[in-house]
């Protein structure tokens, strides 16, 4: 899946490397990472877009990091207009409902690869990062309490046992202040893809 830059929020076209990427996906992939499905009997038509993202660190990233992120992937559903979609807006339980589809049918609708695909993913990523800037300020927080209270605690025993260094204390504070910046710069990675045709 293609990683997904905070900075990379810019207006999606055609030509954009990750509409191209996902493009390939429908067209390769039928299952796993990206599909293409059809849903009948919804009692509406249109396109329904379903992404997956998860919190992402670069690589070479200790796991200490890691481990005050969120795993829980960020699910986003948009409609054709780009409009998110509640949980009442589609039949129960319609992930069971969905059936395999034709990965290419979409490639002879100019409008839909031009315009209305980039757009839906245009809205799926900004909805997303919206989710992912609460999960990295809720990380960081959680890594503060945390090895604030590890520093307390050095710094308390640090007065009775000389063995504790005032550089253990000073390389704690550094790496509180270097996860803090790692945490908040997490970047969105696109873990799973699927655009679904829906019918009345």
């Amino acid at each position: 899946a293609t990683a997904i830059a905070r900075d990379d929020l810019d207006f999606l076209t055609w030509d954009h490397p990750f509409v191209r990427q996902v493009m390939e996906y429908f067209i390769t992939q039928g299952e796993g990472e990206s599909a293409v499905a059809r849903l009948s009997g919804t009692g509406r038509q249109g396109l329904v877009l379903e992404t997956l993202f998860l919190l992402d660190l670069p690589d070479g990233d200790g796991s200490l990091a890691d481990s005050f992120l969120a795993t829980v992937p960020i699910r986003v559903v948009v409609d054709h207009h780009g409009r998110p979609l509640a949980s009442d807006d589609l039949p129960a339980n319609w992930e069971s409902s969905l059936m395999s589809d034709d990965p290419g049918w979409f490639l002879a609708l100019p409008q839909l690869v031009g315009e209305i695909l980039p757009e839906m993913l245009e809205k799926s990523q900004n909805l997303a990062e919206k989710t992912a800037q609460i999960h990295r300020l809720e990380g960081a927080a959680e890594m503060e309490n945390v090895l604030t209270r590890e520093k307390d605690r050095l710094v308390t025993l640090s007065k009775i046992n000389p063995g504790i260094s005032a550089k253990e204390i000073e390389a704690l504070i550094k790496e509180q202040a270097h996860l803090r910046i790692r945490i908040l710069n997490a970047g969105l990675r696109l873990d799973g893809v699927r655009l679904i045709r829906i019918f009345e």
